[in-house]
């Protein structure tokens, strides 16, 4: 975070790595993430996938969330369903929020589990709910106002996830870009350019 420091991320990922090579999940979580997102290290899919398993077979469940997604899209490793499902709902028991809006994508669209709009809904919904439990303790994470707008996006609700929307790109202009870029908020397009000017 850089609080009391300077912002290194190369030093991150070093001390994330002394950490993560003593078994800490926390720190192999962490690292995994790094190399998701080329964060300090090189991006690379296969080491984001090396780490993020280490500290999901320790039950972490941001990692696995984080790989849940990376076998659903095939980053890092063959393409693998049921992969996904398996660490998807071991996140989503933990009440994972990401974990939750990518198992109700699965059900909303029949890709690796039935297709069930009741089950998509009630993903979306407890993706919420968490997120919006979250929002108590940081009302100013754009992040989570940003995750809560794409779920409400997801449920048909655009007049939520306009509302949603706004607070994260006001809290944080990069969600301008993003909202632009995601699928997940593909009804919302012409609203963001217009509303933004983007």
């Amino acid at each position: 975070r850089g609080e009391g420091v300077l912002q290194d991320y190369k030093e991150a990922v070093y001390w994330f790595t002394q950490a993560a090579e003593q078994g800490h999940a926390v720190a192999q979580s962490n690292l995994g993430l790094s190399y998701l997102k080329g964060v300090g290290v090189l991006q690379d899919d296969m080491w984001a996938v090396y780490w993020f398993t280490k500290a999901a077979e320790q039950g972490h469940a941001t990692a696995q969330a984080n790989l849940g997604g990376m076998y659903f899209k095939g980053d890092g490793v063959p393409q693998n369903y049921k992969e996904a499902v398996k660490w998807l709902t071991k996140a989503a028991e933990q009440e994972n929020a990401l974990a939750h809006l990518r198992l109700g994508k699965m059900y909303k669209n029949g890709n690796g589990l039935p297709q069930k709009y009741k089950k998509a809904q009630d993903s979306f919904k407890e993706s919420i709910r968490i997120l919006t439990e979250a929002l108590l303790i940081n009302p100013n994470n754009g992040s989570l106002w940003y995750n809560i707008a794409c779920n409400h996006s997801l449920l048909g609700d655009q007049v939520e996830a306009k509302e949603c929307l706004r607070r994260a790109i006001i809290i944080d202009e990069k969600f301008k870009k993003m909202a632009v870029d995601d699928s997940d908020l593909d009804k919302l397009r012409e609203w963001v350019s217009a509303e933004f000017g983007f």
